[in-house]
């Protein structure tokens, strides 16, 4: 039986090529082989500590902050200060930037359902893209935001293999610009480092490059397994094994069988979008802008306090950026959510050698702005779904019971009628 599906397994590796786009048809259809409904994550038990847990990281990861700004030369401006030098016209900049940052955001959800679906569907482009900030935010390594955005796109009137594609299609169009964006700023923007204390400095290179390594495995995984089928499948099968020998793996026909799939899907994803040049170019540019805006946005929080120490120009814009590349992707592996503690304290590292005094503000606001403000909107939208599905289900009920009701009362004069005749028959 082993043997058996080992040779099935061997007949759908060996029988793929060097990758050529699929049709869009197949392409579908194999995202059609997911139109089953997605299974909703389940809610553990002990959310309620997960909450709770939450919350906790979040108060010590301010308190961390603290320490770090009373600890640097300048020490903390009180808030009062910040506020009464605040620059108005970049205060409501950085709202702007914020806002657009939502726009973009949204726009790659509505361009992969035009292509896929015919319409942009903004409202739900809108809510699934709120529903998966929240979720990746509050699940470690950002783990939980895919599942819950298929759902709610199959409860929307999805099917489960359209739902599948379109968040497997921004995830890829969204991990190669986000990748390539940061390998630029950090391969010709490195001496935005200068300045920062030598061990500093190769920490963040170190921690950097290492963090864009690890994100890189699956995408090219993926593009190696489509190029060098035969390969690929030579090597997930021997890594498979051994960790099936070691006992990291319990199902060995299951894992390969997941892998293929994968690829499957990757290479059916990316030929959907080929066929459809021009929107997959929107697409790419959409990623872009919004990965260089969310890397940029403590720039504009800097100017909006006044606490830049030069001019803060275009130079400095792009040392913000790069610094910041170098400070997220070297705590991608620490497994808190949204990587908090660690991505403000890293971040206040890296940043203190263009801001000192209002350093605390700055990497506070722009926190609450690119990770906060959607734990509470994708809270709120998740908490109003819940009560309107409640008052569509009270409603559906009562609407049945009344019908019940009525076919009651319909009968009454049928049946005392049939009763009136019994008796006088009788």
């Amino acid at each position: 039986m082993k043997k058996d599906n080992q040779e099935k397994l061997n007949k759908k590796a060996n029988g793929e090529k060097l990758f050529v786009p699929q049709s869009m048809e197949s392409a579908m259809q194999t995202f059609a082989e997911n139109d089953s409904a997605p299974v909703e994550p389940k809610k553990k038990r002990n959310n309620w500590l997960s909450n709770i847990l939450l919350v906790v990281v979040i108060c010590a990861t301010i308190f961390i902050m603290l320490q770090l700004g009373q600890n640097m030369e300048g020490g903390i401006k009180s808030f009062d200060e910040v506020i009464a030098n605040a620059d108005v016209t970049f205060a409501l900049v950085t709202v702007g930037v914020l806002f657009v940052l939502f726009t973009l955001e949204s726009s790659k959800y509505a361009t992969i359902i035009s292509v896929i679906d015919g319409k942009p569907r903004w409202k739900e482009s809108i809510k699934v893209m709120f529903l998966g900030k929240y979720y990746d935010n509050v699940t470690p390594f950002a783990s939980g935001g895919q599942p819950w955005q298929i759902s709610y796109l199959h409860k929307k009137g999805f099917s489960g293999g359209t739902s599948t594609a379109v968040i497997l299609i921004k995830y890829i169009a969204n991990i190669f610009m986000w990748l390539t964006v940061s390998a630029v700023a950090m391969i010709f923007n490195k001496d935005a480092l200068t300045g920062l204390a030598p061990e500093m400095q190769g920490t963040l290179v170190a921690g950097g490059w290492l963090g864009w390594s690890i994100n890189m495995i699956l995408p090219v995984f993926a593009i190696f397994f489509m190029l060098l089928p035969n390969v690929g499948t030579a090597i997930v099968r021997g890594v498979v094994r051994l960790g099936a020998k070691l006992r990291i793996v319990k199902n060995e026909e299951r894992t390969q069988n997941k892998a293929f799939k994968t690829v499957k899907d990757f290479k059916a994803a990316i030929s959907i979008m080929i066929h459809h040049p021009w929107r997959l170019l929107v697409l790419l540019l959409l990623c872009a802008m919004e990965v260089t805006l969310v890397f940029a946005l403590p720039y504009f929080v800097m100017r909006a306090y006044n606490g830049l120490s030069d001019a803060g120009g275009i130079a400095t814009l792009f040392d913000v950026i790069t610094l910041n590349v170098f400070a997220t992707l070297a705590v991608t592996v620490v497994p808190t959510p949204g990587n908090s503690g660690a991505l403000e304290s890293a971040v206040m590292a890296a940043f203190s050698k263009i801001t000192e005094e209002v350093l605390f503000w700055v990497v506070l606001t722009w926190r609450s702005l690119v990770y906060y403000v959607y734990i509470l909107v994708g809270f709120g939208i998740t908490i109003f779904e819940m009560i309107r599905n409640g008052v569509r289900k009270g409603r559906q009920k009562r609407l049945a019971r009344d019908a019940a009701q009525a076919a009651v009362e319909e009968q009454k004069p049928q049946q005392e009628q049939e009763d009136a005749d019994s008796q006088q028959a009788e």
